[in-house]
């Protein structure tokens, strides 16, 4: 249920959120890395600040998301870590998202 106040619309939540792993599955969740990497996964890890677990893991995190439908490309630009993926809803495709991590993989907002 939505309420405005000032010049906000705030809502209260019915019930909570489902798990994203208990989610229904609109998207594949596809990712083969040695096609999705631009680089090798040498010049990956001598980008990041940290483990490439943490890489691998940010990656499988991604793909878990629901409408995930595919991660196209993983490749590194202007001193950002930028991921090309692919969302899939039931009615109308979703835009192809940029999302961008720094060495930590900490999530750039870029506008």
């Amino acid at each position: 249920m939505g309420k405005i106040e000032g010049y906000e619309l705030k809502f209260e939540t019915i019930k909570p959120a489902k798990q994203l792993e208990k989610s229904e599955k609109v998207g594949q969740g596809f990712l083969v890395m040695d096609d999705a990497l631009y680089y090798s996964e040498q010049e990956v890890l001598s980008f990041l600040d940290v483990p490439f677990n943490s890489f691998e893991s940010l990656c499988k995190q991604l793909t878990m998301h629901p409408n995930m439908e595919k991660i196209h490309l993983i490749n590194i630009e202007d001193n950002m870590l930028h991921f090309h993926i692919e969302y899939k809803t039931r009615g109308t495709p979703i835009p192809h998202t940029h999302l961008y991590y720094n060495k930590k993989l900490n999530l750039i907002n870029i506008r």
